[in-house]
């Protein structure tokens, strides 16, 4: 069965991760599309520093496609949301899910894991402020939640929430870029 389930999911995109120096595993589109956005404010690229996002399709996959990199050695970053629909009736499941998955990066290897408080758009928001988040959601109104995401991420009025720059610099193997900022605005 698991067999089937990689015959499936191990598309030609997602293979990409077997040729990365580090790997970053997230739930959907929304954050494959912005997490390359906020990268390049923080002036990081992610090609040139072997860094593949790979969007899985959902929280419950995030297990096991982290695994088979972790088995193969590759660095492994896993980025999810507390609250996601695929437990929408199902918390005591997914709190057992949310502790698997961060057991998959115990402290001090190679991997990391962050869940983000409620989810991502709840990250950005509180990030923004409540104000502001409706305002560029009513610029960028399409009823692609992704391309959205991407286009708020891209906005020169959006901030990158810590959080994000935290995974940014795990992925990168660097300093948090906003805490390099900080230093050299002090």
């Amino acid at each position: 069965m698991l067999r089937e389930k990689f015959r499936k999911e191990l598309d030609p995109e997602r293979n990409e991760l077997f040729f990365a120096k580090r790997v970053l595993f997230v739930e959907g589109d929304t954050e494959k599309l912005a997490l390359p956005a906020f990268a390049e404010k923080l002036r990081i690229d992610l090609d040139r520093a072997g860094v593949t996002i790979v969007e899985v399709g959902g929280k419950k996959s995030l297990k096991a496609m982290a695994e088979v990199a972790i088995s193969f050695g590759i660095p492994t970053g896993i980025l999810f949301d507390r609250d996601s629909k695929d437990f929408s009736s199902e918390r005591e499941k997914e709190e057992a899910c949310n502790k698997e998955l961060l057991g998959l990066a115990p402290e001090g290897s190679i991997h990391a894991a962050w869940m983000l408080d409620k989810d991502y758009e709840a990250v950005v928001r509180a990030t923004l402020g409540e104000k502001n988040y409706i305002q560029l959601c009513g610029t960028y109104s399409t009823p692609s939640k992704p391309i959205k995401g991407r286009l708020i991420a891209a906005d020169p009025r959006t901030k990158v929430p810590p959080q994000i720059d935290e995974v940014l610099a795990w992925a990168t193997g660097t300093a948090s870029a906003l805490k390099v900022q900080e230093t050299a605005q002090a």
